[in-house]
């Protein structure tokens, strides 16, 4: 049963960063969540989710950080949009592999 509560946290994490992409703030909650689950899934197929979502917080982030700081350049809307679009994915792929009880595995320097 405690697996099966870890998973519906990891569910609820993904579903806070889908979430994010219209309502941004909810990328935190879900971050923190992510975070503090983080130790309880160590040695468990859910340790790469929170790991993964870790990451997709942190990169997203930083993306979403360089396309405000460019959009006056234009450039900015770009970095926006792809950073959206990474997300989106990342989110996709890992809830796929949660709802086939797999572990997600990173590839290209961990950033897919």
């Amino acid at each position: 049963m405690h697996d099966l509560s870890l998973k519906n946290k990891t569910q609820i994490v993904y579903g806070l960063y889908a979430a994010s992409l219209l309502f941004p703030p909810l990328a935190i909650v879900g971050f923190i969540l992510a975070y503090q689950m983080r130790h309880v899934t160590q040695g468990t197929w859910l340790d790469s989710h929170c790991r993964w979502q870790i990451k997709t917080f942190w990169i997203g982030l930083a993306g979403t950080l360089l396309g405000f700081l460019t959009a006056v350049l234009y450039v900015g809307w770009l970095v926006l949009i792809v950073t959206s679009l990474w997300v989106l994915y990342r989110v996709i792929r890992g809830w796929v592999r949660l709802a086939d009880q797999e572990a997600v595995e990173t590839i290209a320097f961990g950033l897919i």
